[in-house]
């Protein structure tokens, strides 16, 4: 998305409905399968055109930049955008946040009300739906009268090119919106913009930016204006990102010695690499040694994984521990044990019409792990589903057994807690 400046260039044309929605088959919570390309085609097409308006998708804008640039300008170029909800697609949720920042009129659908997220599901008008007859009897007449009524709504969206100058301009806001990924804010005045996930602290990507942040909440920090036009609001601004000068100075097989900041039961031990950011040692790695807050320790890097803001630690030997010299420890244990969490490189994804699997390289076996799909988090399900799961990718795994007889291990993946980690609550 680096080619996307959010610069608002395109006016609005008269009747364009943007709709966004998941695309093609999907399985929906209950286990049931729903085309929601072809409920666009034969339900939202015909209402949208009764009602006067015509209804475009991203799949239907042409352009030069990557996939991003038909969303905002069709954004853009709406009278209305029409949001279906339905199985919390993070695009939708982006997309939202893009209205809202214009500041466009919107129309909301859902088959599960859950499915909208929490901080904003209080305060929309939304319209439930499935596929039995009277709910979408009930949606049609809705639908279409929200959308004639919506049009005698006052419109007051943000005038085109709204700063053309690069700069930092440090100033307070309030959040207004707020989903897992991103809070819009808006300052005095009415100016917004986007806070992202990756923009509140260089140690790590907010899983959930819900768990955080919360309407009403007030922030100090900047928008973040580039000489293209682009806008973001940042906690950043002014911080040096210390993440290109870690990726240089610690390449894999370099050796850090550090002191144990904090340790995490089942989990692992984590040591400052340098710049203010900690690398983990994961408990896997630690060969059933136990570490304690004050040891000191020689280390190699095994991996810096810029794009998750993590470091990964090989530990090589105990140095000290609270100031005695540590006698040699020997690694115990042959093979993953059960209810262990480690990091998986994901080296073959198969996605099949009822589900699917990855298999995975674990540390140190050469041998690969299953994770089938009836064990991932709902995320990665979803991913898989939508062939977004990427050979080398990698994911946080919890081992469920391990046959030595037969070497094989089965695993499930975890989902992460609020600080970035692997959630612990979900221990087996």
């Amino acid at each position: 998305m680096s080619d996307l400046h959010l610069l608002r260039d395109e006016r609005p044309i008269e009747g364009n409905l943007f709709v966004a929605t998941p695309y093609g088959k999907r399985e929906l919570k209950d286990g049931t399968m729903f085309d929601f390309d072809a409920f666009y085609a034969d339900e939202l097409t015909p209402i949208a055109e009764a009602a006067g308006f015509k209804p475009v998708r991203a799949d239907n804008i042409y352009g030069p930049q990557s996939v991003m640039g038909p969303v905002w300008r069709g954004i853009q170029q709406a009278e209305a955008v029409l949001f279906d909800w339905t199985l919390r697609s993070p695009n939708v949720s982006m997309e939202f946040g893009w209205a809202t920042i214009i500041g466009k009129r919107c129309l909301y659908l859902t088959q599960d009300a859950e499915d909208i997220p929490t901080d904003v599901r209080g305060r929309l008008r939304y319209i439930r739906y499935s596929d039995r007859y009277n709910d979408v009897r009930h949606m049609r007449e809705e639908l279409h009268n929200q959308l004639v009524a919506i049009r005698s709504e006052p419109a007051v969206e943000m005038a085109l090119v709204p700063m053309a100058a690069g700069g930092t301009d440090p100033v307070p806001a309030t959040v207004i919106t707020v989903t897992r990924e991103f809070a819009v804010i808006e300052a005095s005045g009415g100016r917004r913009g986007v806070l992202g996930n990756a923009d509140v602290d260089y140690g790590r990507i907010v899983p959930d930016m819900t768990k955080v942040y919360a309407i009403g909440d007030r922030v100090t920090g900047a928008f973040d204006v580039d000489t293209g036009g682009g806008m973001k609001y940042t906690m950043l601004a002014g911080v040096l990102n210390p993440w290109p000068r870690l990726r240089a100075e610690f390449p894999p097989g370099n050796t850090v010695t550090g002191v144990v900041r904090r340790v995490r039961a089942g989990l692992g031990a984590f040591i400052e690499v340098g710049y203010g950011i900690d690398g983990l040692i994961h408990t896997t790695a630690l060969g059933g040694r136990e570490l304690s807050v004050g040891d000191e320790v020689a280390t190699t890097v095994g991996r810096v994984d810029v794009d998750r803001r993590r470091i990964g630690l090989q530990l090589d030997r105990v140095l000290t521990r609270s100031g005695v010299t540590a006698a040699p420890s020997r690694p115990v244990a042959d093979g993953p044990r059960p209810g262990e969490r480690l990091e998986a490189e994901v080296a073959k994804v198969v996605r099949l019409d009822t589900g699917g699997y990855v298999l995975v390289r674990l540390p140190g076996r050469s041998r690969l792990a299953m994770l089938h799909s009836s064990v991932m988090t709902d995320e990665l399900r979803a991913d898989l589903d939508r062939d977004e799961v990427e050979v080398g990718e990698v994911l946080d795994v919890e081992v469920l057994t391990f046959d030595a007889a037969r070497d094989r291990v089965t695993l499930r993946d975890l989902p992460e807690s609020a600080d970035g980690e692997p959630g612990l609550s979900e221990a087996a």
